[in-house]
């Protein structure tokens, strides 16, 4: 029992160490943020008087104080008071990414910055993390980050991910219409067609944008979608009996009429392929007659000239694309690819394109004339060159060095670039396809909506991969926002009152059995989830784990600002 306590005695000793230089370098902080965020050159427009001109003025006032704060073992998290701001300095100048950019570059570390949309607390979060490498990739990243990303400018943009120095990048699927996704199944693939199908359909309605998702494999990749308002088409039909063309019907009293193809439903039978085709083939011949009748050059100026006739962008998602040539005979095969090519070729003035994913690129599932009408690729890792040399005309998504899932080779036409790609998770994408199918879609993009975390998603995680550690930084890479993740953590942290000798510590987390959070160890080690019942089988244990929080706490709350101190320089911060 001495050597235990030794033991334990000395690590809390190392642990208040590392604490301690935590607290100076946090304090050293709350000084030096509202400085450094005050020198940049967020200006606004004075008017001279008496002079018909106006003026830029850079605000150099201190304009943000760190209202609150806190740290752990993954970094610093500072929450900025931010009204009143000077006039004209909106919000979006300091969620720029060159604000952030500016502040890694003071500060050596990587810095992310989030606002929180709470009425009750409007500010902002200024994250900085740990020994954060600014010249390597990020290794994960959180699809919902990305897609606050998104500049707006139309609502087709899906996020890619992030590359070298964190350099964000996305894609316009109004201007690509185009896109091939291949890899090695296990590596971020189907992660990635969710994450473009939850952009897509969080910012248009089903009169803007129309779904054709065909999945060969009985439908088990798109299930989820079953049932969404934009799948299939929004146009009638006809077949020429003597051609056996289909024929787009814009006139509703043509009683022969059929009603759109694949309305609500996802396509997973081969022979429904070619039908698919046919009716993309007819809509474009449709427009084609329409646009060159009234002068239009494509989809966008069609819908921005004639807004009460506006046209949905159509879009096929093929998830196994190889699947047309092992399902299919050889002679309706090769027909159907032709069809794919002409619908690339033609389709995307039009508004209609294709996303062909598959994990089994190869010169056949690819050929030339369908790679030239794709400009914009995402390749993850490829298990053989062959595979790689289909989907880039290189050996380069073989030779991913890592080769860790979410890595992938954005191609956009022009280079080539190492990215890594958006974790989307299954709560997350629930979520989404719920609001899409309660007609809750968010067009305006003022930035992506909180998704509301569930905390039991948080729990089962932390048990089934962390060990039922609950590391702060592993749980940021699956959940957002950021300080959604902290409060839960901190309204869930197990409390004991010191009062009562046998006192239980609360709240209790109910899941399939009672478990508790236990608080960090001195802020080094991380919240754990333990049994309530091995809490009591093993009392006086975990009792110093209270008593170094209590202790922690005395010391500052953690989230006050503590008062200012004149340092001349940051301290040195060690590495724990």
């Amino acid at each position: 029992m001495a050597e235990e306590a030794r033991i334990l005695a000395e690590q809390t000793e190392a642990q208040n160490k590392i604490y301690a230089e935590y607290e100076a370098y946090g304090i050293w902080l709350c000084d030096w943020l509202p400085e450094l965020l005050a020198n940049l050159e967020l200006v606004y427009v004075k008017k001279l008087q008496g002079e018909n001109k106006h003026k830029r003025e850079i605000e150099r006032t201190v304009f943000m104080e760190v209202d609150e704060w806190h740290y752990d073992v993954s970094g610093f998290y500072f929450w900025m008071k931010t009204l009143p701001l000077p006039p004209s300095v909106k919000i979006n100048m300091i969620m720029d990414e060159t604000v952030a950019a500016t502040l890694q570059v003071n500060l050596g570390r990587r810095v992310e910055i989030e606002y929180n949309k709470v009425p009750e607390r409007p500010g902002l979060w200024i994250v900085v993390w740990h020994n954060e490498p600014l010249n390597k990739i990020p290794k994960h990243v959180k699809w919902p980050a990305l897609y606050a990303k998104l500049p707006g400018n139309t609502r087709f943009e899906v996020p890619v991910g992030l590359g070298l120095g964190h350099k964000f990048h996305w894609l316009d699927m109004l201007e690509a219409k185009n896109l091939l996704i291949g890899g090695t199944t296990g590596f971020g693939k189907s992660i990635m067609i969710n994450g473009l199908l939850c952009s897509l359909l969080s910012q248009n309605s089903p009169n803007e944008l129309r779904l054709f998702l065909v999945d060969l494999k009985e439908g088990v990749e798109f299930t989820p979608y079953d049932g969404i308002p934009h799948l299939g088409g929004d146009m009638r039909f006809t077949r020429n009996e003597e051609s056996g063309e289909i024929e787009i019907v814009d006139n509703d009293h043509v009683k022969t009429a059929k009603p759109p193809l694949f309305a609500g439903k996802i396509i997973y039978r081969e022979e429904m392929v070619e039908i698919i085709l046919d009716y993309f083939q007819a809509e474009i011949r449709r427009r084609g007659e329409l646009f060159r009748h009234r002068g239009i050059r494509n989809v966008a100026h069609w819908n921005e000239k004639f807004p009460n006739e506006k046209m949905a962008v159509w879009l096929i998602v093929w998830d196994e694309f190889a699947q047309i040539l092992r399902l299919l005979s050889s002679k309706v095969a090769n027909r159907c690819m032709q069809k794919v090519s002409s619908v690339g070729e033609k389709g995307r003035a039009f508004g209609l394109g294709q996303v062909i994913c598959t994990q089994y690129p190869d010169g056949d599932v690819m050929p030339g004339s369908i790679k030239a009408n794709f400009p914009y690729t995402i390749a993850f890792y490829c298990k053989y060159p062959y595979q790689s040399q289909a989907l880039l005309n290189n050996r380069d998504a073989h030779n991913l060095l890592s080769a860790h899932a979410g890595e992938a080779i954005f191609d956009d036409g022009k280079r080539q670039m190492i990215v890594q790609t958006g974790f989307l998770s299954d709560f997350t994408n629930k979520q989404i396809i719920a609001n899409v199918k309660g007609g809750k879609i968010n067009p305006d993009k003022g930035k992506v909506v909180a998704y509301k975390i569930d905390p039991g998603e948080i729990w089962n995680y932390a048990l089934e991969s962390l060990g039922g550690f609950c590391n702060v930084r592993e749980l940021i890479k699956r959940f957002s926002p950021t300080h959604e993740v902290h409060k839960i953590l901190k309204d869930f942290e197990a409390k004991l009152d010191s009062n009562e000798a046998e006192s239980l510590p609360k709240p209790v987390i109910q899941l399939e059995l009672d478990y508790i959070l236990l608080p960090s160890a001195g802020n080094t080690m991380p919240r754990k989830l333990i049994k309530l019942s091995e809490f009591i089988a093993n009392r006086t244990n975990y009792l110093p784990c209270f008593a170094i929080r209590d202790s922690r706490f005395a010391k500052s709350n953690g989230v006050t600002k503590p008062i200012s101190v004149e340092q001349p320089a940051a301290p040195v911060l060690a590495v724990a």
